[in-house]
C-alpha cells in the first residue's frame, strides 16, 4: 500500500470519517459506492469503527437500508468474535500466570481494551504477547498444553524473535498468539525496548484479568510508532495511525516529555516524528505544544541506532535494503556471520516443512533450490 494521501478520493473520506465522529459521507452515493467504501475500510483494518459511526450517525447521514442492515449484523458478529477472543486470551493469560511466567499484552490486543471505547472496534488477527527470552521453552510448552500449534517459521538468535501459534476452539473460531521474546525482528529495533524495562513501567488491564499487564502509555506510543515501520514497511493502514492517534490524545504533557526523551534515548526520533506527522495529517490528531515543538525541531540525532532506524522511514525500501540494514545493525562480526548463516541456511526442520517433505537426504537440493529462488527474486526486484 502506498503512502497515505489524505486528500485522495475514498481514502480522504475515510480519513475524515475517522478524524471526526460528525463526518458525513457524500449524499449522492449509491449502493455500490457504499460497498467500495466499506471494502476500503476493511483493507485498512477500521471497518468496525466506521460501521459503528455510521450506525450512530443522524438518519440523514446513514447508508441505504440494505447496507445499514448488513452493517448492523456485521457489528453483532464482531461483538461475538471479540467475546470469544477475550475469553480465549483470558484462558492463555491465566495459564501463564499459574506457571509464574510474566507476560505483557501489547499492540492491538492491549489497545483494544485500554484505549478504544469498545474492544470490538479494534479488530486483530492475533494477540501479541511479550515474554522473557529465558521463558521461551516454558511458554511454548504451555501453549502446546492449551492445544495451540506452532507455525513453521525459521529460527535463530539473529533473524527471528517471535513465533506464531494457532488454535481453533470447539465453536470453530480461530485464535492466534504471536509470542515475542524481543520487540521485533529487524536488528535495528529488536532490543530497543526490553522486557524488564517495559515490565517495570507496565500498566494493568483489568478488563482481561486482574494481573494482566501491558506497556504504559509512553511505551505503547513508542511501540506504535515503531510497529508500523519495523513490521509493516510503510504499509500505512489507518488502523496503525488510529492507534497512534488515540495514544497521543490520551497522554499528559509529562508523558509527552517522557516520550520525547525516550525516543532520543533509544534512537527512534525520526521514526516517531513520522508517526506523529502522519497521524496529525490524516486523522487531525491534536498535538500538544510539547509534541508540536518536537516536530518542529529540524536537527536529527546522529547516534548509531538513530542512523539505522531512520533508514526505515525512506520510501521504496525493498527486501535487499532490509537485509543490508539487518546485517549492518548486528553488534559485531560474529553476529553478522550468524545472521548470514541463518538467512541463507535456515535450520533443517524449517526447510523440510517448507517443502512438505521428511526426507533429509533431499536437504542439499532443497538448500540449493532455496538459494537460487532467492537470487532470482532479488534480481527481479532490482
Amino acid at each position: 500500500m502506498n503512502q497515505l494521501d489524505p486528500s485522495g478520493n475514498l481514502l480522504g473520506i475515510l480519513s475524515g470519517h475517522l478524524a471526526s465522529e460528525g463526518f458525513t459521507c457524500p449524499k449522492h452515493w449509491q449502493e455500490h459506492d457504499w460497498r467500495r467504501y466499506l471494502a476500503l475500510a476493511q483493507s485498512h483494518g477500521i471497518l468496525p469503527l466506521i460501521q459503528d459511526r455510521l450506525l450512530n450517525a443522524d438518519s440523514a447521514a446513514q447508508p441505504p437500508s440494505p447496507i445499514g442492515s448488513a452493517i448492523e449484523q456485521d457489528l453483532k458478529n464482531q461483538a461475538v468474535l471479540e467475546i470469544l477472543q477475550t475469553l480465549e486470551l483470558q484462558r492463555v493469560l491465566s495459564a501463564f500466570s499459574a506457571n509464574d511466567i510474566p507476560v505483557l499484552v501489547f499492540k492491538g490486543g492491549a489497545l483494544a481494551h485500554s484505549h478504544y471505547s469498545e474492544a470490538k472496534l479494534r479488530p486483530r488477527n492475533d494477540t501479541d504477547l511479550l515474554i522473557l527470552e529465558t521463558q521461551r521453552k516454558a511458554a511454548a510448552t504451555i501453549l502446546k498444553t492449551l492445544a495451540y500449534t506452532a507455525q513453521n517459521v525459521t529460527t535463530g538468535r539473529h533473524i527471528m524473535h517471535q513465533c506464531n501459534y494457532e488454535y481453533t476452539d470447539h465453536q470453530g473460531c480461530p485464535h492466534a498468539v504471536d509470542l515475542h521474546w524481543h520487540l521485533s525482528n529487524p536488528a535495528a529495533f529488536y532490543n530497543l525496548l526490553n522486557f524488564e524495562d517495559l515490565w517495570k513501567r507496565a500498566a494493568r488491564i483489568p478488563q482481561l484479568t486482574k494481573d494482566t499487564r501491558c506497556p504504559c502509555q509512553v511505551d505503547a506510543l513508542l511501540i506504535a510508532c515503531i510497529h508500523r515501520l519495523a513490521h509493516h514497511h510503510h504499509n500505512d493502514r489507518l488502523i496503525w495511525l488510529m492507534d497512534i492517534h488515540l495514544l497521543v490524545e490520551a497522554i499528559s504533557d509529562a508523558e509527552a516529555k517522557e516520550f520525547i526523551l525516550r525516543a532520543h534515548q533509544i534512537g527512534v526520533v525520526a521514526v516517531c516524528r513520522q508517526g506523529l506527522e502522519l497521524s496529525r495529517d490524516c486523522l487531525h490528531t491534536h498535538l500538544s505544544p510539547v509534541l508540536t515543538d518536537f516536530l518542529k525541531q529540524s536537527q536529527n540525532p546522529t547516534g548509531k541506532t538513530e542512523r539505522y532506524t531512520r533508514r526505515y522511514i525512506i520510501k521504496g525500501r525493498g527486501r535487499w535494503d532490509d537485509f543490508l540494514d539487518d546485517l549492518r545493525a548486528q553488534p559485531n562480526w560474529r553476529s553478522r556471520l550468524g545472521y548470514l548463516r541463518e538467512t541463507f541456511f535456515p535450520n533443517a526442520t524449517y526447510l523440510l516443512r517448507s517443502y512438505n517433505t521428511r526426507h533429509r537426504i533431499l536437504l542439499p537440493v532443497l538448500y540449493l533450490h532455496r538459494l537460487l529462488r532467492g537470487f532470482i527474486r532479488f534480481v527481479r526486484s532490482r
